[in-house]
């Protein structure tokens, strides 16, 4: 009786030790989930209930095959819980959120260049009439260009006609009202030009 009482107490102790062990040896089904999403995701041709959640796009090697066909047995075997085929589905990443267009840069403010005395020259030209008081002219004047400065620092001179002359070198100065720009008609080869054309840009 004794005999039989101890062989039956070893008995349930490696019983006991089996089932431990085999518990050791045997993959959870947490660890069987992780490796039997990776497989799906890789490719794997998985049977029922797996079947539909494979990535078609993907393919593996034998390699691969045997272990993720391991994985499916011990799944099976375990009993562990079917995965969803939104488990298997890679995470995609967000889309960039849009960026702003940047603002335009601004146009940059036209630079007015001011016409020259030269641009503003009419050769042969004469603006008749509106000669300011006093006198409406000066004598002795050193060129076009010193007729035009002399205007522009004459009170209410408005344009002159600069007459070549060697003798005199005569600058007229026009007030308001003086008449459109005429043809010279007397030989003296005048320049003429309005104080206004000074002011407009190039």
């Amino acid at each position: 009786a004794v005999v039989s009482t101890q062989s039956t107490g070893i008995t349930m102790i490696l019983v006991a030790m089996l089932l431990g062990l085999a518990a050791t040896q045997a993959p959870d089904c947490e660890m069987l989930h992780k490796d039997m999403k990776k497989c799906l995701r890789r490719g794997f041709r998985a049977a029922a209930p797996h079947a539909e959640c494979v990535n078609m796009d993907k393919s593996m090697k034998n390699r691969g095959n045997r272990k993720c066909a391991e994985v499916e047995i011990n799944f099976e075997t375990q009993g562990c819980t079917p995965i969803s085929c939104a488990e298997v589905e890679e995470p995609t990443e967000p889309m960039p959120e849009p960026q702003p267009e940047p603002e335009p840069e601004p146009e940059p403010e036209p630079v007015c260049v001011k016409k020259t005395p030269q641009i503003c020259r009419h050769a042969n030209k004469v603006y008749p009439g509106a000669q300011l008081s006093p006198k409406g002219y000066y004598d002795n004047i050193n060129g076009y260009a010193a007729c035009v400065a002399l205007c522009q620092r004459t009170a209410g001179c408005k344009a002159i006609v600069f007459i070549p002359n060697p003798r005199i070198k005569r600058c007229y100065v026009k007030g308001e009202g003086y008449l459109p720009l005429a043809d010279e008609t007397k030989g003296r080869n005048p320049s003429s030009a309005e104080m206004s054309c000074l002011e407009e840009c190039q």
